[in-house]
C-alpha cells in the first residue's frame, strides 16, 4: 500500500499498487531508498512517457507498470500467497532477483518559447483575460517511437488558436483586451507557466482571470469539466503566508472575481445546451501557478481522456464534437467576461 516514514529499502526494487501519479510514486519511493520500482495497475497504459524535471538533481530510478495478471506470476514465481503479500507489515521482502531497464537518454538544455498573441480591446488599460494552451508534447523514445500528443495538447492550442482567427476574421473587438499565450515547456515541470508567472508579460495582480485549455479533443466523459482547486491543503487563492509568518487572507473582490469567471463558464454552458460540471484533473497544470499568485484561473478539460502520453495520441483520435464544445463555451465566455 505505502511506506512507513523510517522505511529504508536499501536499493531494493519496489512493487506496489498503483496509487497516484506516477510520478509522485517514483518519488516517494525513491526518497524511501528504492532503486527501481514496479507498479500494479488494473489497467496499465504499458507506454505511457511522463516528462517531470521540476525536481533538480541527476538522480533517477526506472519504473514499470504491469497489470495484475503479471503481478499473480511474480508471487507463484516466490512462492507467496496473494494474502501473505496484502497482509504483511510494513513490507515483505521476496526471495527475487529483478533487472529493470527502462530506455533513455541524458537529459539536454533546450530552449522553448512562450508565443503570445493579444487582442487589443477598446479599453486598453482594462484587466485583461487571458487564453493559454501548452504546445509541446512528450516527444520520442531513443528508439523512434513517437508520441504525437494530439489531445495532450495540439487540441488545446487549435481551440484557442480558432477562437482568434473567428474574432479575427469577423473583426470583434472586446471592451478588455484578451491575451492568448501558448506554452513551449509545460511537460518538463510546467517549465514555461513558472518562467512567466516569475517574468509576466502582463503582472498577476493585473491580470483579470484565467482560462486553462488541455486535453479537450478526446475522452470517455460527457461533461466538460472546470477545475478551479489546487492540490496543496493551503488554497494560495485564499490565504497566502506574509513575511512575518502570519496568514492573512485575500480581499474579497479576488475571491469574487474567481466565481464570476466560473458562473460565466457555466452560464455558457447553459445557453448554448453543453454539459459542464466541476472536476479535479489528475496532475498539476498552470493554472494552479497562477492561482498561487492570486490569478482568478480555471482549468477547462474533458475527464478520462484514453491514450493521453502515449503513441496512441493521433489527431485521428479526437471528437470533433469536444472540440467544437471547448471551443463555442470557451468562446462565448470570454465574450461575456471581457465585456
Amino acid at each position: 500500500g505505502g511506506y512507513d516514514e523510517e522505511m529504508h529499502l536499501g536499493g531494493r526494487v519496489a512493487i506496489k499498487k498503483r496509487q497516484g501519479d506516477p510520478v509522485d510514486e517514483a518519488k516517494m519511493a525513491y526518497e524511501h531508498g528504492a532503486g527501481g520500482l514496479i507498479l500494479i495497475s488494473r489497467y496499465p497504459k504499458m507506454r505511457e512517457r511522463l516528462m517531470d524535471t521540476s525536481a533538480s538533481g541527476s538522480e533517477t530510478l526506472p519504473v514499470v507498470e504491469m497489470d495484475e495478471t503479471r503481478w499473480s506470476q511474480i508471487l507463484r514465481l516466490a512462492g507467496i500467497t496473494a494474502i501473505e503479500a496484502n497482509s504483511a507489515p510494513p513490507a515483505l521482502v521476496m526471495p527475487l532477483r529483478c533487472q529493470l531497464s527502462v530506455p533513455c537518454e541524458t537529459a539536454r538544455a533546450a530552449m522553448a518559447l512562450n508565443v503570445i498573441g493579444m487582442l487589443p480591446g477598446t479599453q486598453p488599460e482594462a484587466r485583461p483575460l487571458v487564453v493559454a494552451a501548452n504546445y509541446d508534447g512528450a516527444g520520442a523514445l531513443p528508439d523512434g517511437t513517437l508520441y504525437p500528443g494530439a489531445n495532450k495538447n495540439a487540441a488545446g492550442v487549435a481551440v484557442m488558436l480558432e477562437m482568434a482567427r473567428l474574432w479575427q476574421m469577423s473583426g470583434y473587438v472586446p471592451e478588455r483586451p484578451i491575451n492568448f499565450i501558448a506554452w513551449g515547456a509545460e511537460e518538463p515541470g510546467l517549465a514555461s507557466s513558472r518562467y512567466y508567472s516569475r517574468y509576466p508579460v502582463v503582472p498577476p495582480e493585473r491580470i483579470l482571470g484565467l482560462l486553462e485549455l488541455d486535453t479537450v479533443g478526446a475522452s470517455r466523459d460527457y461533461y466538460l469539466d472546470l477545475d478551479w482547486e489546487t492540490r496543496s491543503t493551503a488554497d494560495p487563492l485564499f490565504v497566502r503566508q506574509s513575511m512575518e509568518g502570519r496568514r492573512e487572507y485575500y480581499a474579497v473582490e479576488q475571491r469574487a472575481r474567481e466565481r464570476e469567471l466560473l458562473f460565466n463558464l457555466e452560464l455558457a454552458g447553459e445557453l448554448l445546451d453543453r454539459r459542464l460540471s466541476r472536476g479535479k484533473a489528475e496532475v498539476q497544470k498552470a493554472h494552479e501557478i497562477f492561482r498561487g499568485r492570486g490569478v482568478p484561473s480555471v482549468l477547462i478539460f474533458w475527464p478520462r481522456a484514453v491514450g493521453v502520453h502515449t503513441p496512441d495520441d493521433t489527431p485521428d483520435t479526437l471528437d470533433a464534437y469536444k472540440l467544437a464544445t471547448t471551443g463555442e463555451v470557451v468562446m462565448l465566455t470570454t465574450m461575456m467576461v471581457a465585456q
